[in-house]
């Protein structure tokens, strides 16, 4: 995140300007909903099984990282814009990366030191990797997000992190937890692995699978990645990752891999899908379709998926430097 430390702070504070605003989703639908922040993990959660695994997953989370954006400058008086977190620049010492140091113009610090069960991480059939306690596990200690909580959930967690909720749309408030894990971080976020993937996928659904779950090379995919390497709840819960504010930073950063990747061939890949309606097609559903409607829910109206494809048209107007 290459910005200035009072661009940084903007940045954090915009993010606790809309936690502190109250929620527009009907107490009906999420009761548990009760800050703006809160509406946009609603909206994930909702729409979990038909946005992952999907023909449509990196539009709409082009989608739904532009309207909190939005949401940061018309509702909180954010001047800046959306920053992206470069996987490479803090994989090879996340533990001491000044992004995750604790001090105010940082991303929050790692968690307070608490032990947890290790946990296998299992690639499709084929194999696992144990992932280990690192040095946190517990509440965020310091910096911006001290005392910022999740609300909704946890539904699907990848770490043990508690008891789940019989209706995660109730009010369930608890603390964010983060474990960084070094190991993560060193061998599956690193800068050759993204120009792997940039530059051997010649098709949208190859680049996509192997965005997303890189089964074919039996590694953590540098979006799981991106999740997991926070080790806590909720960024490794697949329902409510947006409670981690990293989860927009991350998603951005993702959208950016995907960028560079279309326009490599923008002719070619600029509108290119692939994929189905349901998460891996489970259950079985039609092929996604660029006259396919997305909504996010009370945060913004529908838009067709044709509008999402590229940054410099439709709703958007942007680039990646």
């Amino acid at each position: 995140m290459s910005l200035s430390k009072e661009e940084r702070i903007d940045y954090t504070n915009s993010i606790l300007c809309l936690k502190s605003k109250p929620s527009i989703t009907p107490n009906q639908i999420a009761p548990g909903a009760k800050s703006r922040y809160d509406d946009f993990i609603v909206t994930h959660i909702n729409q979990t099984f038909t946005i992952h695994g999907t023909g449509n997953f990196l539009a709409w989370h082009r989608y739904f990282i532009h309207i909190f954006e939005k949401a940061l400058r018309d509702e909180c008086g954010y001047k800046g814009y959306q920053p992206y977190w470069n996987w490479a620049r803090t994989s090879q010492d996340i533990l001491n990366s000044p992004d995750f140091n604790g001090q105010e113009d940082s991303l929050g610090s790692n968690g307070i030191p608490k032990k947890r069960e290790e946990i296998q991480f299992v690639f499709g059939n084929r194999h696992s990797i144990k992932l280990s306690n690192g040095q946190g596990g517990g509440c965020i200690k310091s910096g911006p997000f001290l005392n910022m909580t999740v609300n909704l959930g946890p539904i699907g967690p990848l770490f043990n992190v508690g008891p789940l909720v019989k209706n995660p749309l109730d009010y369930n408030p608890r603390c964010i937890t983060r474990d960084l894990s070094d190991f993560i971080a060193k061998n599956y976020q690193s800068e050759s692995l993204i120009l792997k993937l940039i530059l051997n996928s010649q098709s949208i659904g190859i680049f996509q699978n192997d965005l997303q779950v890189n089964n074919q090379q039996d590694l953590m995919s540098l979006h799981q990645a991106g999740h997991f390497v926070f080790g806590g709840d909720p960024s490794s819960d697949i329902f409510v990752s947006p409670g981690e504010p990293m989860f927009f930073l991350h998603h951005a950063m993702v959208d950016k891999v995907w960028w560079i990747w279309q326009n490599l061939n923008p002719n070619q890949r600029t509108y290119s899908i692939s994929g189905t309606k349901t998460m891996f097609n489970n259950p079985p559903s039609p092929e996604a379709s660029l006259d396919d409607f997305i909504d996010l829910g009370y945060n913004a109206g529908s838009v067709k998926l044709n509008e999402l494809m590229s940054t410099v048209k439709g709703p958007f107007n942007y680039i990646y430097v």
